[in-house]
């Protein structure tokens, strides 16, 4: 009988004995990895994308030897990815937001580098040489980055080239303990919408006649000099009208306005006698005969710039003498243009003033005429 209890005490002291040995042997367990993403460039199907993984990790890496290995689904293309295509970083509080803590990368781990390599879809990061650099702290989240979104990155991995949901991997090594953690991407056919719009070629284009430069007036529109005299007649005196031009369009290249008259240099001729109020390029001068147009006004809300053009865009337009008119032609000139920078033009405004002078040989006439044709022209 004691010598059954005596066995059965031995027996009892060597299980005890192997289980306490085992447990000194036995590591710890890991903890699972958490708050895991993997945010792409693209999903779309043999596409190549960037990669910004994210985790957060329980233990600290802080050991020469400890490593994240993260193995991508072998349907992937990882073969371009070199160390300068990955960074590492973590943040300060274990959000995945904000990762000020940058870590160096090289080709194999070294002082205060880790090594980065990626063989048979597994990037592998080593911990740094030296223990006490490049730690990273337990609860922090780890971010990294593949492809050109590092820094020095210029490689990419190549997506699957069939629809599909692809397990990536996640697997931190510290001191004999082992995290680990799974994440999904989903692979498409195609992850992007073209979107399609059409805008109408817009232009308008309006005059106006009226002794106030601000009005808006209806057809028919006349400039009627009244009587003339030595000492000249001017828009914007008296009952003499201004012209007008508003003009807005969308045009790629923008808009000219030009201008012709029925007589040419002749200007305005009398209809019962063909005499004539000459008109060239000149300065109204008291008794010298001369009948033309200049610009008073240019101006726009918005867009390209509405100028003067061409022999217009010179000169001096005060509605007295010293005006300054331009010698008008059968064939039409530029009056109007957006530019220098040619564009879509909103609310352009033109002013064109007139003068007429008499010598004192002019002929008495009560049917001096003149015809003016203006033109508006986009170019989309």
């Amino acid at each position: 009988m004691k010598n059954k209890l005596f066995n059965l005490i031995v027996r009892a002291t060597a299980v005890a004995t192997v289980a306490s040995s085992l447990a000194m042997v036995m590591p710890a367990r890991g903890a699972d990895l958490e708050t895991m993403s993997d945010t792409m460039t693209r999903l779309e199907i043999t596409t190549a994308a960037d990669h910004d993984v994210r985790f957060v990790i329980a233990n600290v890496l802080g050991a020469v030897g400890d490593e994240i290995a993260i193995s991508f689904d072998t349907d992937f293309n990882t073969a371009a990815i070199v160390f300068g295509d990955v960074d590492l970083a973590y943040d300060a509080d274990g959000t995945c937001v904000t990762f000020s803590n940058e870590l160096t990368i090289a080709t194999a781990a070294g002082d205060n580098a880790w090594g980065a390599a990626m063989a048979a879809d597994v990037l592998t990061l080593t911990h740094p040489t030296n223990a006490a650099n490049g730690d990273i702290p337990a609860d922090r989240c780890v971010q990294v980055q593949i492809g050109t979104n590092a820094a020095g990155g210029s490689n990419q991995i190549a997506n699957p080239g069939t629809v599909q949901t692809s397990l990536i991997e996640i697997v931190t090594v510290s001191d004999a303990t082992g995290d680990a953690g799974s994440l999904a991407v989903s692979i498409v056919d195609d992850d992007q919408v073209t979107v399609t719009a059409n805008v109408d070629p817009t232009l308008t284009f309006d005059i106006d006649t009226s002794t106030t430069t601000s009005a808006n007036t209806d057809a028919e529109y006349t400039v009627d000099f009244g009587t003339l005299s030595t000492t000249g007649v001017f828009s914007g005196t008296g009952l003499v009208n201004y012209i007008m031009f508003d003009l807005s369009t969308n045009a790629t290249s923008g808009a000219i306005v030009t201008i012709q008259n029925a007589n040419g240099t002749s200007g305005m001729v009398s209809t019962s006698s063909s005499e004539t109020i000459a008109n060239a390029n000149t300065t109204a001068q008291s008794g010298v005969e001369n009948y033309g147009w200049c610009v008073e006004y240019e101006g726009e809300t918005s867009g390209a710039d509405f100028n003067a053009a061409g022999a217009y865009e010179s000169g001096t337009c005060a509605q007295a003498l010293s005006d300054t008119t331009e010698a008008l032609s059968t064939s039409a000139a530029n009056l109007f243009e957006t530019g220098p920078t040619a564009g879509p033009v909103n609310a352009g405004r033109g002013v064109l003033s007139g003068s007429a002078v008499i010598s004192v040989l002019t002929e008495a006439h009560d049917d001096y005429t003149d015809t003016l044709t203006f033109i508006a022209t986009a170019t989309f």
